[in-house]
């Protein structure tokens, strides 16, 4: 480790390891007197709450001028996320007083159960679930509380021709809400609404997505940023906690299940391989793994495959297919991508394109 990994190979380690490898991590750090590093890339990745429970945890001894930075970095996150959390949460509520059915998902969902609330996780838009159907009551209600759409062509047309399937709304102090209609192949949304449970934040109670959805829709955006840490991390450190909530609830068979169903199993599996990776203590993957088929565990070694060779020379290609681009241009935007890499890594790209496309 010493002598090959970087400060961005070093961070995930410190904000996923267990207490011996995040304790490894940091002599690396202040051996190389990189903390001022580690502290900005917290930053720029919006895991500076995990980074600073970490330390707190551990006991750690920071630099005071990285340990000041730190600070200020974790004042502004916590005022932002709680400040869009309220919003959101209030929004949540003019939408169910107008008979929309909506679960919150990524940010206000793991927010509300996972942790410390706004101290323990970055939020910097508020996802929302809701029926396609619902589409133009929910923006008619959400502009009644003050938010404003980004798009003005009308709903109906957007709704045909959005890919993302996904409207944004700003409202006071750059609050944002993504207004979500679709989520992904093999993700129905009227289940994932029939199966949201509720949370309580403040004392506020508002549905959210079950926490087997939750973990499938944060791998899902880890798949649509192409497993690239400064887009993922985050995503899992979410994945992280909802596998620990599932393991003790006995829900690792429900997740398996809906995966399965979903078509999702490699992803899962790739993902839970990249966190038990710095966290050997833990032996969920043992439990998903063996109804995976061999095709499924070739694909989730390719995606793990990529996620290290990306961690380690940083994003392969600049010019992928991004998650919003076009269907007509993917193909040979991904074409020019896959002619400039090794096999091994065409397979990986390869599969993580069968997930991200269909």
């Amino acid at each position: 480790m010493r002598g090959e990994c970087g400060t961005r190979e070093l961070l995930p380690q410190l904000l996923l390891g267990g207490d011996l490898g995040a304790r490894d991590c940091v002599s690396v750090l202040a051996e190389r007197q990189a903390w001022d590093e580690a502290v900005q890339c917290a930053d720029a990745w919006n895991v500076t709450p995990r980074l600073v429970s970490q330390i707190s945890r551990l006991k750690l001894d920071v630099p005071q001028a990285p340990s000041s930075e730190l600070r200020r970095h974790f004042a502004e996150a916590y005022r932002s996320s709680a400040f869009l959390a309220s919003r959101g949460i209030a929004a949540i509520r003019h939408l169910e007083a107008g008979g929309v059915r909506v679960a919150a998902f990524q940010g206000l969902a793991s927010i509300a159960r996972l942790g410390d609330g706004p101290k323990g996780r970055t939020m910097d838009v508020v996802d929302l679930l809701i029926s396609e159907k619902d589409l133009e009551r929910a923006v008619w209600r959400l502009e009644e509380n003050g938010f404003r759409r980004q798009v003005f062509a009308g709903l109906r047309q957007h709704a045909a021709l959005s890919e993302r399937k996904a409207i944004a709304l700003t409202g006071s102090g750059e609050s944002r809400i993504d207004l979500h209609w679709g989520v992904g192949k093999g993700l129905g949304v009227a289940e994932i609404l029939e199966r949201a449970e509720v949370a309580r934040l403040w004392d506020q109670k508002f549905p959210v997505v079950s926490p087997e959805d939750a973990l499938l829709l944060s791998a899902r955006h880890a798949a649509c940023e192409d497993l690239q840490i400064e887009s993922v991390c985050q995503d899992l450190i979410d994945i992280q906690f909802w596998l620990a909530h599932l393991t003790r609830e006995g829900r690792l068979d429900s997740l398996a299940g809906r995966a399965a169903g979903a078509g999702m199993t490699p992803l899962v599996l790739a993902i839970t391989q990249i966190i038990e990776g710095y966290d050997s203590a833990s032996e969920i993957l043992a439990s998903l793994s063996p109804a995976a088929s061999a095709r499924e565990l070739r694909e989730s070694a390719s995606l793990v495959e990529l996620y290290r060779v990306q961690l380690h020379d940083g994003p392969l290609g600049r010019d992928r297919p991004g998650p919003c681009q076009s269907s007509a241009k993917r193909p040979s935007a991904l074409a020019r991508v896959l002619r400039k890499l090794r096999p091994g890594r065409l397979r990986a790209i390869r599969a993580l394109a069968r997930i991200k496309y269909g």
